[in-house]
Formats: C-alpha cells, structure tokens, sequence
C-alpha cells in the first residue's frame, strides 16, 4: 500500500519522524538519506533532524533559499510504503527479520521509478512549462507500528520539495507527476515485494484485484485481528456514510487524519507479549513450511500477462497509456514479474507487433485494423446507391413543410443521398425525433423498411417513439444481423455513445445487405464507455453529415443560450449566464443537504419534473440517501438489491474479480453446469482458477470464468425500501416490460410475503418478489451518464469542481436535460468554469499510428 500527503510544518515534521516507536533501535527511528540529489547535496547516512528541516524550510546546506515553508506552503511529499500486515506479523510477531530487507529493497525499487518523475516548472516567454529533472532528495524513516499499536512495517519516504536542474540550478519540485502515477508506485512496490517474499520461500495469496496479497498461512480472519487502525477508519468512514472501497481519496485522507491518535511511548517487551498472545489465540503458525521460492517468469509469461492486459484496457479505450499499461500488466501479474522483466517484455511486445507505440502512449495492430475498415467500408459506399426518394423534390419538401430549415435539410439529405452511409450531427435539444419521425414516414412510403439501433433499452425505446422498429445494438449483433437488406434504412441513435467494435460489425452488415446506414448523434456529448470513437472519426474523414444546430428543447432563452455557450466551447460564458441558478457551499456534506432542502420542498407534481444530477455514484448515492431522510422514507422494511460490478470481459475471466457473496446472473446457457440463462448464483469462495457457486436451489458446483465468463456480477447491498418510494430499474427485465434506466414509485408493500408493487410513469402496476435480489436503486439522483438522452423541466446539478468527473461534456449533458432551469451546487464558484471546460476525449488507435509517423 502506498499513500502520498503533502508536508508542511517543519517543526512538527521533524518531530514526527524523529518519533519513538522503532521495533529495532528502541528510541530513535532508522533512518538514511535517498536520491541523487541527496548524493549531490552529501547527504548520506542517518537523516539529521536539523538538516531535515531546513530541507522542508526550502533552505539548502549552502545557503541558498528555494521557498519558505509558510502556513500552506509544501516542504515535502510523504510517500508512506506499508508492507501487508501478514508480512508485518511474520517479520515483527513471527521473528523473520529478512523480510524487513524484502520490504525495504521494495520501497528502493519503487523509489527509483519515482526519481524518474521528478521534474521542475520553468517559464520562458510568459508560458510555464514542466521539465524532467531525474533527481530527488529523500528522508526514509523506518517505522513499525499502526497509531494503535498493531504491528504495521512501514517506510515514511519524504521526498522534498528541491530539484537539480541539469544546469546545476536548484528547483522547486514539480511533484504533479508523483500524484498521477501514485497507483502505479504502490502496485511497483507490491509487485517487487511479492517476488521478494516468494524468493525467501513464502507462498503467497492474491486478495484483491489489483495486486494486494497476503502470506497464504495467514488467513484473513488472523489479519483482521490485528488490523485496529484500518477498523478505526472504516468505522469513521461508517459514520460519514461513505463504505471504504467507494470513498474517495480525499475521504480516506480525512479519515485518516481524524482516527489519528498521537503517538506515545510504549513499553516494548509488553507490547510484544501482546502480540504473541494475540497470535496464539487466533492460531497464527509462525513457524508455517518455507519453501525454495518461485522461478523466476520467463518471457513467455511476461508475455501472456501482456497479452490478457492488453484486451482488458484495449476493451475500454483504444490507446491506452505506459503508466496504465505498466500498472494493470503488474497487479495482473504480481508475484510473477518485477518492473524490470515487465519493461523488458514491453519492448519484445512492441518488436512483435503486439503493441505499436508512440511516445508514452500505445495501441494495438487490431485496433487500428478497425478503424481503418470502418473508414473503408463508408468511403467505398459514397455515390454507390439510388436515392430512397425518387419523386418531385418539392413535393418532397412540401411534406416536410412542418420541420424547420435545419430539420428539413437532415431530412432532405437522408432521402435524397446517393451515399450508403450518412451522418445527422446534432446538439441537445434540437428536435431530432421529430426529425425522425418525419423521415421514417416518407421511407416508409417508398417502400422500405426502416429499423432502428441504439445502445441501450431505454434509448431504443426512445426511438421506437418515431414509429420505427428498434432494438440495442447488441439484440442486434446477436441476433446476427438479420432482417437487412436493399431496401432497409438503417437509423443508428446516439451513435456518439457508438463504440468501434458496435459500429464495425454494423457496417459490415450494411454493407453486406447493401441497406443504408443513417447515424444520429451529437459527438459534443457522452462517448461510449467502450473503445473508440467513430462517429466522430468518420465525420472528420468526409462522411456526408447534416448539421442540426438550433435547439429547440429550452424554453428559457438564458439556459438556452448557456446549452449553446458549452457546446461551443465557451463554458465560462454558459457559468457566467447561471451564476443566479449556482449555489456555492464548500463543504461536501452541507451541499447535499442543501440540495436534498432544496429539491423536497418541491411539490410532488415539480418533484416528478425534476432530476438530481451528480458526477460519481457515491455522490449519487448520498444524495440520494438524504433525499429519503428529507421525504420521512428513511426507514422501511429491507432488501437485497444488486449493484452491478463494471468488468470488462477480461476481467470477467479471471477469479480474482469476483469475492464471496457476489451475485451472478447467467447471460447464456452454460448446460454443463445446469445454469439457465437469466439464472441467479451466488459466489461461495475462489477455488484457484475456479468459482464454488451455490444456486437458489442450494446446489453447489465449480464455475470456471476463464472459460464461461457470459456472466453479470453483482454485489449484493441491503438497503430499506418503503411505500412512496422512488426507484430506478438497473436491468433489462422483458418479462415485465421493464428496460434498464426505468423510473417507478413503490405504491404497496406486503411485510410478510415481501412482495412489492411498483406504478411506472405510463400507469401500470408491476409486481417484484422481495425474497428474491431485486435489480433497483433509488431513483431521486442519477449520474450523468444514466442522464444522457432524458428531457424534464428542471435539473439540479451537484457539481464538484474538485472531481474528475467534471468536464465539458458531462456540465453540457447535465444542463441540456432542462427545459426550464439548471440549478448548480458547486465547492469551488472560481474553479467550476475552468473544471466544466476541461475536455475529455477519446483517442484513436490511427492517431497513434499518425503520430508516430510524424515522429
């Protein structure tokens, strides 16, 4: 584990990490000087308290002054390294003194990743810039206890605030770099570490997936018992209601701080015979078999870790970077290969054709391939077909006459274009179903047959309104593509949500069938969770596309015109424009309360016109619990409601992604194992490369994911659920007639049969069986993302200037959703416009190759 903090105040730095509590020494803590800066400044050895703290004052031993460390001002960055706790109770309970010589030679491998991230500001010309410097001065304080006096073997690496630039001039440290690639130096020191360990002959076990292990003879109930301090922040964590695994950063980082008790002298012979008796009375045998440590990995397991981590990132983003390519590929492969065996094998994967790479960034030979047939598939279909439409084109545009001038001419260029496949780009808000429905008639009456795709249920249904047939692009791709041909018009919705994968195998049907394609998006708005951007990229190489820009949805001219300010780019004009609608309290907690005040002092006739938007599902999902406190629903009888797991289909096949209790819905029929399509299991424990699964019937059987992973994980949460109650659909249910995304209210709950009604917006009842796991949420507040592709009168917008969620995109989805107003609640009024103007895009696989050619 690793956590970085900005250090501040020298006196009570100095002070901290002079402070008592080494295993080893007794009474001072060890400690010794790190970096080549350090190596050029002399320093060497034990860390000199003095030294130390004219170091974070900004003052160097000659007497040159970088900065002063005044209230705010960073001396350093604590970089803390903490060993697992099992390898901590065998090093300090057990006696294996060796292992703090693994610990340490970890944290000295991760060091020097980090010196190669030093980097320091300069300006020339008026404009700041960050140059590499690949140099540090570093404090290293050995310590050995939690603040609750469990044994915890961690390493305090400060790395100052000074640089050496090249020149021989001395820097602030631009430590920028050191916070974006915190995740990797964590994953890097654990990968290091579990090669060391196994090299002393411990066997040990992966728990997490991102590389956390343990020594497999300790168990986890046996961590647990001496884990007080993790146990004091997740109960504070608890009491702020937020759970350990969703909290952000920052929350652990005030949790950590608020659970901190000063440390204090304590009597080590005491304390140790504490532990042994701990130790005994929860079975841990020290003195477990060691064997001869694990062979070293050979290239071909580099490589297929590669391999299986390529499809994993290549799943989600078409280019992906070094550091996400180097921190997946260790915590996938920990215990197997060191940073070193891993770089080795990056540059065999790029000679292999593996990977094609360009600067820090990198791609695949089949990802290009992609792009590059969709790019073919449509050029080679220009000028290729006879116009749907054949007739008098005035007649034509007199049965448009009702559409508007933009509208008509979309309208005109989808039944007059001699191209295959056409384009209709167009902003939130601008009539596009009326467009489409104008259009679909006309087809329609020619004489084809017009089917509709969209990404999902609740869009499809959406487009269904304008009388075509429509269903998700993936009923579509698998239903294999049938139902096409001459004389079919193909109409793809929110094809900006369109992945690569999604639009090659829809073109390639098309152009099969010879049907026509007509893609309808706005590439301003969400992108597709999945690699790729083709609609975007296929407008930029010449696709025929019709613009439609006058927004029709705001019936506010002052939000009409902030939607158009951020489409266009001009955010701090569109913040600007609802400064009166934007509401400025810094305090996380206090600005949910306000906007759960806010939105339950409506009626409940405004309530059913409103939407609460946030950033993240955690603030989703406090919003949402205030709003229930606010409505007197915050008891309720309870339920199993399944939280869906987001892996990707590599992380589906691989078992360190699923955890007992975890809830499995079959996508398919696996015969083998008796498990029907739409059938619920649940996880029991990891059996190596397997699963044990226990179905509703009781029965129990071995899964293997590597093999049939067409599986949905869940993660079962219990949460109250009263009468009035608003909920929100998660899944697809046909039975039912319920799509992903569907709204309902809890009209009548049964305590003894626990059978809930839900009434849907359209009127009808549907009944859900409570003993069972339902697939709901609340409903008050949605993510953006659920957001997209929905239209009500107003919208309350929880807008973290600090997250990254914020974006351009997301703040033009966010207030487009309203016809009336768009009420902001942000932490930080300066920052909001520079953090709603930030752009988020995705990049293609043929940038890499382009830039890599002009390289």
């Amino acid at each position: 584990m690793l956590s970085l903090s900005n250090v501040g105040n020298c006196e009570a730095a100095a002070e901290y990490y002079e402070a008592a509590d080494d295993y080893y020494t007794g009474d001072r803590s060890p400690s010794n000087w790190w970096g080549c800066s350090a190596a050029i400044l002399g320093l060497s050895g034990p860390v000199d308290a003095n030294v130390f703290a004219a170091l974070l004052d900004g003052r160097l031993l000659t007497g040159e002054i970088l900065h002063h460390a005044a209230a705010g001002r960073r001396g350093g960055t604590d970089a803390t390294f903490s060993a697992p706790k099992s390898v901590s109770l065998q090093a300090l309970v057990g006696g294996d003194m060796r292992l703090l010589g693994a610990h340490q030679r970890a944290v000295d491998r991760a060091l020097v990743y980090a010196e190669t991230l030093a980097a320091c500001r300069v300006t020339e010309d008026g404009q700041t810039r960050s140059i590499p410097t690949g140099n540090l001065v570093v404090a290293r304080f050995e310590h050995d206890l939690s603040r609750a006096c469990d044994p915890h073997l961690h390493t305090h690496t400060v790395i100052l605030n000074v640089t050496s630039r090249a020149d021989g001039q001395w820097r602030a440290l631009n430590n920028e770099a050191l916070y974006r690639h915190k995740m990797l130096l964590g994953t890097l020191y654990r990968a290091e570490l579990a090669r060391e360990v196994q090299a002393l002959g411990y066997e040990t076990r992966v728990t997490h997936a991102d590389g956390r292990f343990e020594l497999a003879h300790i168990s986890e109930d046996q961590v647990l018992a001496f884990s007080q301090r993790s146990a004091a922040i997740e109960a504070h964590l608890e009491r702020q209601g937020q759970a350990r695994n969703e909290a952000s950063a920052w929350a652990k980082k005030i949790a950590a701080v608020a659970t901190r008790d000063r440390k204090t002298a304590v009597d080590r012979d005491q304390l140790r015979q504490e532990w042994q008796t701990l130790s005994e009375e929860h079975g841990i045998d020290f003195t477990s078999p060691v064997g001869h440590g694990r062979p070293v990995a050979t290239r071909d397991d580099v490589q297929a870790v590669l391999v299986q981590v390529v499809e994993h990132l290549g799943e989600r983003e078409a280019v992906f970077s070094r550091m996400e390519l180097l921190r997946s590929t260790l915590e996938q492969g920990v215990g197997t290969l060191t940073i070193d065996e891993l770089k080795a094998g990056l540059e065999e994967a790029r000679q292999s054709g593996l990977l094609i790479a360009s600067g820090k960034d990198y791609t695949t030979a089949a990802a290009q391939a992609r792009e590059a047939e969709i790019l073919s598939i449509e050029e080679s279909g220009r000028d290729s077909l006879s116009p749907v439409y054949d007739g008098d084109r005035m007649a034509l545009e007199a049965q448009l006459g009702s559409l508007g001038e933009e509208q008509k001419q979309a309208a005109l260029g989808v039944l007059l274009t001699y191209h295959q496949v056409m384009g209709i780009q167009g902003r939130a808000g601008v009539g596009k179903t009326t467009l489409l429905a104008a259009t679909t008639t006309i087809a329609k009456n020619c004489g084809y047959t017009v089917l509709g795709l969209a990404p999902s249920a609740s869009a499809a249904r959406e487009l269904a309104s304008t009388g075509i047939q429509s269903e998700t692009i993936a009923t579509f791709m698998r239903r294999k593509y049938k139902g096409l041909d001459a004389k079919t018009v193909l109409v793809v919705d929110e094809s900006g949500m369109t992945s690569t994968t999604q639009m090659l195998a829809i073109l390639r049907a098309a152009q099969e069938a010879h049907c026509r394609v007509v893609m309808v998006g706005d590439t301003s708005q969400l992108a597709a969770v999945e690699a790729g951007k083709p609609f975007a990229q296929l407008q930029a190489n010449g696709m025929a596309t019709a613009l439609v820009g006058q927004i029709r949805r705001q019936r506010n001219a002052v939000l009409r015109q902030a939607v158009e300010h951020a489409v266009d780019g001009k955010v701090a004009l569109a913040v600007e424009l609802l400064k009166k609608e934007t509401t400025h309290i810094v305090s996380t907690a206090e600005r949910h309360d306000r906007i759960a005040t806010d939105y339950t002092t409506l009626t409940p006739e405004e309530r059913a016109q409103t939407r609460v938007i946030a950033g993240t599902r955690h603030a989703r999902r406090e919003l949402n619990r205030r709003i229930r406190e606010r409505l007197g629903l915050e008891g309720g009888q309870d339920f199993t409601l399944l939280v869906r797991k987001d892996l990707t289909e590599a992380a589906r096949r691989s078992t360190l992604n699923y955890d007992a209790g975890d809830v499995l819905q079959a996508e398919v029929d696996y015969t083998a194992l008796g498990f029907k399509r739409g059938e619920l299991a649940h996880v029991v424990a990891r059996l190596d490369h397997r699963i044990l699964i226990e179905r509703t019937d009781g029965s129990r059987v071995a899964w293997q994911p590597a093999t049939m992973s067409r599986i949905s994980v869940f993660v079962p949460e219990t949460r109250p659920l009263a009468e009035g109650d608003l909920v929100r659909v998660t899944a697809n249910d046909r039975g039912r007639g319920l799509v992903n995304g569907d709204l309902g209210r809890i009209v009548a709950l049964d305590p003894e049969s626990r059978r809930l009604t839900m009434e849907l917006p359209d009127g009808r009842h549907v009944w859900l069986d409570g003993t069972q796991p339902l697939m709901l949420d609340y409903g008050y507040c949605s993510t953006v993302h659920s957001a997209q592709g929905q239209t009500c009168e107003r919208v309350m917008i929880e807008a973290d200037a600090n997250s990254l969620t914020a974006n351009r995109a997301t703040f033009y989805v966010a207030i487009s959703r309203a016809r009336e107003s768009a009420m902001i609640y942000t932490d930080d009024r300066e920052m909001l416009p520079l953090a709603m103007a930030r752009e988020l895009t995705k990049a293609s696989a043929l940038d890499v190759q382009h830039e890599a050619c002009l390289e």
